[in-house]
């Protein structure tokens, strides 16, 4: 008797190969969705790309995000800066300081200086009795505020007029960094090798011949606040002013309310974030570069600009 080759069902070829792995996007997502505690969707407007949205609900999920991206080959952008066009096959995660990172409180009885998580909402800073934040949209995000070109477009060499102090930020490679303050005798900023590294990059930019005639301008055309590294008070924080998200991730800040101004309607108007550069400014187009290198040098944070 001849025997029939044994026919195997559908469920059974199925179990033998087990489970289904799906695409690297679906991957991701599984993955990510198991080990954060923010809300992920995803979004079908962007048909030639695969695009979610976060809304990060502590800075671990930004760390276990940052691992996975790397992975997956998945870039993430700062929820208002992200790219209006994709390249196909794209994988992007947009970013959204969620409420949970909204702590806020006064470091001293005057209540000058200030705690506040990226999270906060500028209808909180105006509830605390930070009242010079009345006029900003009411839902606008620390985080979201500080990377403004827009509300960052202050004159060159005056920083210190956002009144930031310090800031702590995630880094590509999930290495969380405080900014601030630096001096001969400030050690705070080249604790570990990571931080010496990126400060030693920014400050020998600064020397670069090309920058000279820009820090003579009275607006500042470069895309990062380098010149927050030549002013009278060095702050390293201030370089994050208008990064677009585009540096790494704003956990929290420490501001002086005293010392916060805000820029006028025409630097609002000037400060259009188009970075394009004609060839005549390729070198600081390197600067640029050069300072995203060295804060990300993965390319994992994308911005519109």
């Amino acid at each position: 008797m001849i025997k029939k080759p044994h026919q195997y069902s559908a469920s059974r070829r199925a179990f033998l190969r087990g489970p289904r792995r799906g695409s690297p996007w679906e991957q991701f997502i599984r993955r990510l969705q198991r080990c954060i505690s923010g809300e992920f969707t995803v979004l079908n407007s962007f048909p030639q790309a695969s695009v979610g949205r976060l809304i990060v609900q502590s800075n671990q999920d930004v760390y276990h995000l940052l691992d996975l991206a790397k992975l997956y080959d998945v870039k993430l952008a700062l929820d208002g800066y992200a790219p209006e066009a994709l390249a196909d096959g794209t994988r992007l995660v947009i970013m959204v300081p969620g409420s949970q990172l909204s702590r806020l409180k006064p470091l001293d009885t005057q209540k000058h200086r200030w705690f506040i998580g990226a999270g906060v909402c500028m209808h909180e800073l105006v509830a605390a009795g930070l009242e010079k934040f009345e006029d900003l949209p009411p839902t606008l995000t620390v985080g979201q505020w500080i990377a403004s070109p827009r509300w960052m477009a202050y004159p060159t060499g005056q920083t210190q007029q956002s009144g930031v102090i310090q800031a702590r930020v995630c880094l590509s490679d999930a290495t969380p960094l405080t900014l601030g303050p630096f001096a001969a005798d400030d050690k705070q900023a080249l604790q570990g090798w990571r931080s010496q590294a990126l400060v030693s990059q920014l400050f020998r930019l600064t020397y670069a011949t090309e920058l000279a005639s820009y820090l003579l301008q009275s607006r500042w055309l470069l895309r990062y606040r380098l010149d927050a590294l030549k002013a009278k008070e060095v702050n390293l924080a201030q370089i994050l002013l208008g990064h677009q998200g585009s540096l790494g991730w704003l956990e929290w800040l420490l501001l002086d309310y005293r010392q916060l101004q805000f820029v006028n309607d025409r630097d609002c108007a000037l400060a259009t974030p188009s970075f394009t550069a004609s060839a005549q400014e390729a070198a600081v187009v390197n600067i640029d570069n050069s300072i995203k290198q060295a804060f990300d040098p993965d390319d994992i944070f994308t911005t519109c600009g």
